[in-house]
Formats: structure tokens, sequence, C-alpha cells
């Protein structure tokens, strides 16, 4: 049972990670947003984002498909945050 403690309080953890990265790039966006980097709606740099998280997806052997529904609401996360 300490073993299956273990596997849930290191997803736990890994959850507030994915968490704390998904701030982290909202902050990063919104910065570029307000310095004028990206126009909305940024089709190109969406398209680029999304074929690379593709591309990974099939290099560490994740379902590509779902990779790039993450992907999608992830952008979708960050064009709502806004400027």
């Amino acid at each position: 049972m300490v073993v299956l403690h273990d596997i849930r309080s290191q997803i736990e953890k890994t959850d507030q990670q994915i968490l704390d990265l998904l701030e982290q790039r909202v902050s990063l966006w919104r910065s570029l947003a307000e310095e004028g980097e990206v126009e909305f709606p940024d089709r190109e740099g969406e398209s680029e984002a999304i074929a690379m998280w593709v591309e990974e997806a099939a290099d560490r052997g994740l379902d590509e498909i779902a990779v790039e529904r993450v992907c999608r609401t992830v952008l979708g996360l960050c064009r709502r945050a806004g400027p």
C-alpha cells in the first residue's frame, strides 16, 4: 500500500507541475501580446505549436490526436487570457 501512496503522491506532484507550466505559458503569452509580438488570431504561430506538439507526441509514443487536442486547449487558454 505504501507504493500506491507514493505513486499517487507523484501523480499529484506532476499535476501541480503541469499547472505551474500552464500558468507560466499564459504569462509568457500575455507578455508577447502586451509587446505587440503576436496578433490575434495568430494562426501561423498556432499551427507551428500544434505541429511541434504532435511531432513530439509521436517521438514519445503518445497519442498524437489526444496531444493535439491538449495543445489546442492550451492555445485557447492563452488566447482567452489575452494581453
